[in-house]
């Protein structure tokens, strides 16, 4: 009889410990290829029911989970992409300024012309284009008045340069007119011009201060002529 007893307690010792092993077992995981980290750790309230008693399970509830799903680690984000500055090129200058023109008439003989000039450009590239050209130039010779007048067309080269500087270069040809009539020959001759400036921004991209200096080649009364000129003005982009 005591025999028989033993046997059947131990069997159910064992039966309860299976009991228990299988309801561990049965808790689910996650399955997943993507490269893993683990989220939680195990709920230890999850066995207080085992250890109050033989025959009690352990008690899980959605609130209190064994084990929760592997979580998969975010992604960094994208770092921030830099937006360049987009700068509109103008393909028409048109300039109006002041101007200066020292004329050599005849050897021992100069006269100083004020006036202005008005010129437009059109930039067939990006670095050059035709240019037209028109001074006006006022003063006197002998008591009277006299004036020296160009038009001429040719070619204008720029090169942009730091802080809204732009560098440029022309050269132009065409005619000139010189009055009064004098005893040294005819009022029209023929005329080149050379030379260059510097346009400096005015803070507004269609607006542009202009410093230029030009050497300017006419040839009246049968002799030549090589007179410098300067001017100061405001070009206006478009």
């Amino acid at each position: 009889m005591r025999k028989a007893s033993l046997v059947l307690i131990l069997g159910l010792l064992l039966g309860a410990r299976a009991g228990a092993q299988t309801t561990s077992n049965s808790v689910p995981f996650s399955n997943s290829s993507m490269p893993m980290r683990f989220a939680a750790a195990t709920a230890p309230s999850a066995f207080a029911g085992y250890f109050a008693g033989a025959n009690s399970s352990p008690s899980l509830s959605p609130s209190r989970p064994l084990v929760t799903a592997f979580v998969a680690p975010s992604e960094p984000a994208d770092p921030p992409q830099g937006v360049q500055g987009v700068f509109q090129t103008y393909t028409w200058d048109a300039y109006i300024g002041y101007a200066f023109v020292r004329f050599y008439e005849v050897p021992g003989t100069v006269v100083n012309r004020n006036g202005f000039e008005y010129s437009m450009t059109y930039f067939f590239k990006d670095w050059i284009g035709g240019e037209g050209e028109f001074t006006f130039g006022h003063g006197s010779v002998g008591g009277q008045g006299s004036r020296f007048v160009t038009g001429m067309g040719g070619l204008h080269a720029r090169l942009p340069g730091p802080r809204g500087i732009e560098l440029w270069a022309h050269g132009v040809a065409g005619g000139a007119e010189f009055s009064p009539q004098t005893a040294y020959g005819g009022q029209k001759a023929f005329a080149g011009e050379l030379g260059g400036g510097v346009d400096i921004s005015s803070g507004h991209r269609r607006l542009a201060y202009r410093i230029a200096a030009d050497m300017v080649a006419t040839r009246f009364f049968s002799t030549y002529q090589i007179s410098p000129k300067v001017t100061a003005g405001i070009v206006f982009r478009f």
